[in-house]
């Protein structure tokens, strides 16, 4: 395996690396998105609920 060829492989993980880092910190926010919108979507309706009484 020539120097070249190496580099590229330590270019790819470094890559591949910090992509699932990204794709971690994507998922960790959708869940984030999700929580913060139910939560939302609760207040809301007590909202209703208490407007109505």
């Amino acid at each position: 395996m020539d120097h070249t060829g190496q580099l590229s492989m330590v270019q790819k993980k470094k890559k591949h690396k910090i992509e699932s880092c990204t794709a971690m910190v994507e998922k960790r926010k959708c869940k984030y998105d999700l929580e913060s919108k139910k939560i939302e979507k609760s207040w809301k309706r007590e909202n209703m609920i208490t407007k109505k009484s």
